[in-house]
């Protein structure tokens, strides 16, 4: 998925991005934007799924929480 971002000002260390259509704004470390952009400058944002650190994650979730409950005696509660 993609969509355009208009830089609307820099505040700081942080930017201020407005999605075309004006409906949604976006506040980003100025250290995010590519080189040499600034106020005024039109951007363009790719979001793409990845689908193996999803998975990594999950598997690190799932360790941590078999961890956690290999002690649990079935008390108050249980993770």
């Amino acid at each position: 998925m993609t969509t355009s971002l208009w830089i609307d000002r820099v505040e700081g260390d942080v930017a201020v991005l407005i999605s075309d259509g004006g409906r949604h704004t976006v506040r980003v470390p100025k250290a995010l934007l590519p080189a040499g952009q600034g106020e005024g400058a039109w951007l363009t944002l790719r979001l793409d799924a990845d689908p193996a650190k999803t998975a990594a994650v999950a598997g690190n979730v799932a360790a941590t929480r078999a961890k956690l409950s290999s002690g649990d005696d079935g008390g108050d509660f249980s993770l």
